[in-house]
């Protein structure tokens, strides 16, 4: 068997693992349970809470939610299902960029890679923010020379930005290139068509903003503190190389070395994806919030760029030492899969609520439910919980309470409450820092 044939099959093994790590996926994250929520509320009425939220993902969801029905195996299904195609999509970006080895090494790496492959298994924006990214990247350079490719590239480009607001880069990149190397393109009709339709796909999100924020880009805005001027500042790009160790795993020294071989080969290709890179990572630094997963949007050329490292090790080594290499990246980046779902902040807190939540399903329905993660409480009781501070005593409610909150909502966790809750209610279900009174 050579090297090419090994090489696909390590990645449909890995595609298989990643099907099976599934079921050792524990607990719902928060984001996790505020997608589902949404999107089953899409679903029964068309209702879209919270309105704050980019709705590329809920709508996604919902939709396989129309054709196979609400479930937790559905929620689960759907970003693995994006984070294989996803591997499809980067193997078809090196490919058409460079040649089919390029390809192959690219493909291999989203394969293998920790953060991709534990997010695609996560009910999040993650893998189809990828999958779409390596798309989009793909589509745009090809639009170089095929412009009327540039049509589904701003498209693309939009649906990007509405499933996370920091894909704000691609449209950024997007016009940059072209005004540094494609001027001629705003002479002719397919850029304009391009805005034309990028415009009509955005508009009802504008529309909402308006409607519920007085503003059209309100909902960007209700999740950034505005008065907060000294998080708008460039050292954030300090905690994405201090986390470098998150984000690639055992890949650092491949990605360095990628990196290095290229910039000494200043050709268009090249410049096309370091442009890329240049302009996400200053918007990642500038950006209020810093999240080590904010950097996958870039893995795709990322793995483009990594996997001429591993060409010049076949180049200069042979295939059986790259092939050692690629064998042992594979068994250390799983074990690193693996212990994250141990590992991962505060996992024990969201496992303690799924339990809670299916407490709530036994016992709960039909009572007045009050609590501080309203996420679970909607899921697996379909009610809308009540404000915990605004509560008052009474035989028919269920308050269930959670220690950690997660931000950007706030909770007054005191004493005080607390002891209010202890004089008047029944602790009927407990586990870890979660408790539900009754």
């Amino acid at each position: 068997m050579n090297e090419k044939k090994i090489i696909v099959a390590l990645i449909l093994a890995v595609c298989f693992i990643r099907i099976i790590s599934v079921f050792f996926a524990q607990g719902w994250l928060n984001d996790e349970m505020t997608y589902m929520v949404t999107a089953r509320g899409i679903v029964n009425d068309f209702s879209y809470s919270p309105a704050f939220l980019a709705p590329t993902f809920p709508f996604t969801l919902s939709f396989f939610y129309f054709i196979f029905g609400v479930s937790e195996a559905v929620s689960r299904a759907v970003p693995i299902i994006f984070g294989i195609l996803g591997i499809i999509a980067v193997y078809y970006l090196g490919k058409r960029l460079y040649d089919e080895e390029i390809g192959l090494y690219s493909a291999l790496f989203i394969a293998i890679l920790p953060l991709h492959w534990f997010y695609s298994i996560r009910v999040m924006t993650d893998a189809v923010f990828v999958f779409l990214s390596a798309i989009f990247i793909l589509l745009f350079f090809l639009s170089l020379k095929k412009e009327k490719l540039l049509i589904p590239t701003a498209v693309i480009g939009v649906l990007i930005f509405l499933i996370k607001y920091i894909g704000i880069i691609f449209l950024i990149f997007f016009l940059v290139y072209l005004l540094w190397k494609k001027r001629s393109v705003f002479k002719g009709k397919y850029f304009w068509i391009s805005v034309v339709l990028g415009l009509i796909v955005i508009s009802p999100w504008i529309f909402n903003n308006v409607s519920v924020f007085d503003h059209p880009f309100g909902a960007v805005f209700s999740q950034v503190d505005v008065n907060v001027p000294e998080v708008y500042h460039p050292f954030h790009i300090v905690y994405y190389i201090l986390s470098s160790h998150i984000e690639f795993a055992l890949f650092i020294p491949f990605v360095i070395f990628g990196i290095y071989y290229l910039a000494r080969r200043p050709n268009e290709k090249n410049k096309f994806m370091f442009l890329f890179l240049i302009i996400g990572l200053i918007v990642l630094s500038l950006w209020t919030v810093e999240r080590y997963r904010y950097l996958l949007p870039l893995m795709p050329v990322f793995a483009v760029i990594t996997a001429f490292s591993f060409r010049r090790i076949r180049e200069k080594w042979g295939e059986k030492i790259l092939l050692i290499i690629v064998i042992l990246l594979l068994l250390g980046n799983s074990f690193i899969v693996f212990s994250q779902f141990e590992s991962y902040p505060k996992m024990e807190k969201y496992v303690n609520l799924e339990s809670a939540g299916l407490f709530l399903k036994e016992s709960c329905i039909g009572k007045n439910i009050y609590s501080n993660e309203p996420s679970y409480v909607h899921w697996y009781t379909g009610q809308k919980s009540l404000d915990p501070l605004t509560m008052y005593v009474s035989s028919d409610s269920c308050v269930l309470i959670s220690k950690y909150i997660y931000p950007p909502f706030v909770f007054n966790y005191n004493e005080t409450f607390m002891q209010f809750l202890e004089d008047n209610f029944e602790v009927i279900f407990e586990s870890g820092e979660v408790k539900i009174y009754g």
